[in-house]
């Protein structure tokens, strides 16, 4: 059951369409888009998305780095080709890098932080370690002046793989498969590997900015929904603390869930202890009691 008003005495059914009105009138606002005088609901979004943003980035990320070095090196190894010393060494260097992640995730989430900085500190704990280990599998790839099409082929099948894991992510491009693909072609010097890569970047780019313009209308309608909440949890508030009335929630079998606090003031009860009996409980009444119970009952359903 939705939340019910039992009025005072002196003027129920007035004190309902006067809340009933102001319930309308906050509605009508949200769905304008304004709150208050002329306070836009959307005007806090650049910082909460900003800073969501800062303390999501590196973290997202950084958990499916593992997982793209473990496939690459498997499928590396699977060929049967060995590493050479200079794959091994751009290999560790990766994945020293992708360990010192964990240190600038924390240093990315001060508040004191810019985008450039933010960004400098994100391109040096994602795309910086894919970068080093691109090249290392290029290195490993292209030994005796021929390239293995197997392991290349491997390792952007894992970059993409991951990538479908993580396609709600924003930069997903710009930071995992760039850096990838181009630190193969480091080694490579495809002509069709280079074409694409330079595809890739205004496609990244383009990318980018419809996930940030479905992001902003997605944090806008969730916004919005907070805010109507929030104003109608602070009618209830006003109503009940102006003394117009009182309020009480049921459950399905009449349980009380939520009871105004002045109502529990009056019994010198905490409402601990009067949630879950039944709302008939609330009422003396006298000697007819089953009389009164069943008008009661009957008073709470038509309402």
């Amino acid at each position: 059951m939705g939340k019910k008003t039992a009025s005072s005495a002196d003027a129920p059914e007035s004190a309902g369409s006067t809340f009933t009105s102001e319930v309308a009138g906050v509605a009508s606002r949200i769905r304008a888009g304004v709150v208050g005088r002329g306070q836009s609901i959307t005007s806090g979004y650049s910082a909460t998305e900003a800073e969501q943003t800062a303390s999501n980035l590196i973290s997202v990320y950084w958990r499916f780095m593992p997982l793209i070095f473990t496939g690459g090196i498997v499928i590396a190894l699977c060929s049967g080709l060995q590493p050479s010393a200079i794959a091994i060494g751009l290999m560790g260097c990766a994945i020293f890098v992708t360990l010192f992640g964990t240190k600038l995730r924390q240093f990315s989430a001060r508040p004191d932080l810019d985008g450039v900085r933010r960004g400098a500190i994100a391109a040096i704990a994602v795309a910086l370690p894919m970068f080093l280990f691109g090249v290392g599998m290029g290195a490993w790839a292209y030994q005796g002046g021929e390239a293995r099409i197997d392991i290349l082929a491997g390792f952007v099948f894992v970059i993409a793989l991951t990538s479908m894991a993580q396609s709600y992510q924003r930069l997903q491009l710009l930071l995992i498969h760039l850096p990838g693909w181009a630190g193969l072609e480091v080694y490579v010097h495809s002509l069709a590997g280079l074409v694409m890569l330079a595809a890739l970047v205004p496609i990244s780019i383009f990318a980018d900015r419809i996930q940030i313009r479905h992001q902003r209308l997605r944090f806008r309608a969730k916004e919005a929904r907070y805010r109507a909440q929030r104003f109608a949890e602070q009618i209830l508030r006003d109503f009940e603390d102006t003394g117009q009335g009182w309020f009480w929630e049921t459950d399905a079998r009449g349980n009380l869930t939520y009871l105004s606090p002045a109502i529990c003031e009056m019994f010198f009860k905490p409402f601990s202890e009067i949630a879950g009996k039944h709302i008939n409980t609330l009422f003396d009444q006298g000697a007819n009691s089953r009389d009164r119970e069943r008008s009661l009952a009957f008073h709470l359903t038509s309402r």
